[in-house]
């Protein structure tokens, strides 16, 4: 017949040991599935809110753009509002600069005020975290920003 090798079938033998990297990789599966899903399904599992500072970053261009607009920061009486509605007193607002006055990470209206008690050619953004009162500790503890 020629130079043909003719494979051999059924000659290696499989061992347990074959299939312990699958097992293990199912209990890994497993194990990361119980430890993800069961919390979530108790309720144990607490959402973490971010803090506002990456918010502060958003609302301190979004007022940086008003500024370069209007030459100046909003007053505190009009507030976060003028980047949304157009000032009557200021003839080249080139908004709106965000569809909605923006939130604190828990969904409180941030409170501004320009000029800043501390910085006079600044303004201040503050969030009063998750209880949304003055003072507190941990997730109800005050943020502020002092743009300028």
């Amino acid at each position: 017949m020629g130079n043909w090798i003719q494979p051999v079938y059924g000659t290696a033998r499989r061992t347990e040991y074959d299939y312990a990297p699958l097992v293990l990789g199912v209990l890994c599966l497993f194990t990361l599935g119980l430890a993800v899903f069961i919390p979530r399904y108790y309720g144990l599992a607490t959402e973490s809110v971010g803090t506002p500072v990456a918010d502060f970053t958003q609302v301190r261009e979004l007022l940086d753009r008003f500024r370069r607009d209007a030459g100046r920061y909003p007053s505190t009486q009009e507030g976060l509002q003028v980047l949304v509605n157009p000032p009557s007193e200021v003839s080249n607002w080139r908004g709106p600069y965000t569809q909605e006055i923006p939130k604190d990470p828990w969904g409180h209206p941030y409170e501004y005020a320009c000029p800043s008690p501390e910085q006079p050619n600044a303004f201040v953004l503050i969030s009063y975290g998750a209880d949304g009162k003055p003072g507190g500790e941990g997730d109800a503890a005050d943020t502020f920003d002092h743009g300028s």
